[in-house]
């Protein structure tokens, strides 16, 4: 087993997931929820290429929405699941906002 393999290998039931956020701008709005009992995060001003990582169990709910805080702009994110990519979502726009979101099987 390789080293990606170990990163991405998990228990039966947990789900390895990373969200990945790009865009056009340096100066985004996140708000994300990370698994069941994970309290909802507000972080403002991130740059594009921001992550984040966590360990999800099978049913939980997970929740990512950002706003580019410029006119004329793109966002982009990811969800990736056990390193496969489980939903992306790009906007551009005035402001633009988009979500991800869902459950994990």
């Amino acid at each position: 087993m390789n080293l990606l393999q170990w990163f991405y290998s998990s228990k039966p039931g947990e789900h390895k997931v990373k969200y990945v956020l790009t865009g056009d701008s340096d100066d985004f709005n996140v708000t994300y929820k990370c698994s069941k009992g994970c309290e909802v995060f507000q972080e403002p001003h991130v740059k594009k290429g921001w992550k984040h990582s966590f360990t999800g169990k099978s049913g939980d709910y997970f929740f990512l929405a950002a706003q580019s805080n410029k006119p004329n702009s793109s966002v982009h994110v990811k969800v990736y699941e056990n390193g496969r990519l489980l939903n992306e979502v790009e906007k551009q726009g005035d402001f633009p906002l988009v979500t991800a979101s869902g459950t994990f099987g």
